[in-house]
């Protein structure tokens, strides 16, 4: 028998400042804790290459690579298929999982705020991992609910 979803609050991948429509780029990577070091060094190399400033933590099953520097959507398809070859996932990059699942830890890995980051959704993850980005860009995000079967 399937189980009856949970739902979370998701973050769809689109910001506006009311001018023009933007995209973040997601991924969800399901890996061991073992990738951690893997994931870092390619979230660093990636985003210093293309001016982008990240988060990158540690979630119940994987890791959750969250770009916060909006891009045009071709930059975006570009971007999420380099991680789609990178990391093997099955993963549609529109919506992250916001709130934690049950019994769910999450940790930092690593975080970069060099570039412009959206604000006010990067004050999430300053007060999430204490952590501060200076560079921001006023934007609204759009958030949803999220089902997950995966607890």
């Amino acid at each position: 028998m399937a189980s009856k979803p949970s739902f979370f609050i998701g973050l769809h991948n689109i910001v506006t400042d009311k001018k023009e429509w933007k995209q973040l780029l997601f991924y969800d990577i399901d890996k061991d804790e073992h990738f951690s070091n893997t994931v870092k060094k390619f979230a660093s190399e990636f985003s210093n290459r293309r001016k982008l400033s990240y988060v990158l933590y540690k979630t119940k099953h994987g890791f959750h690579l969250i770009y916060l520097t909006p891009m045009d959507p071709a930059k975006w398809g570009e971007y999420f298929e380099i991680h789609k070859k990178k990391f093997d996932g099955y993963y549609s990059g529109h919506t992250i999982r916001m709130s934690r699942k049950k019994k769910e830890e999450q940790y930092l890995v690593s975080h970069s705020d060099t570039y412009p980051a959206v604000y006010p959704l990067c004050t999430i993850y300053e007060k999430r991992f204490n952590i501060t980005f200076k560079n921001t860009i006023k934007m609204a995000a759009v958030y949803e609910n999220y089902p997950s079967r995966n607890l």
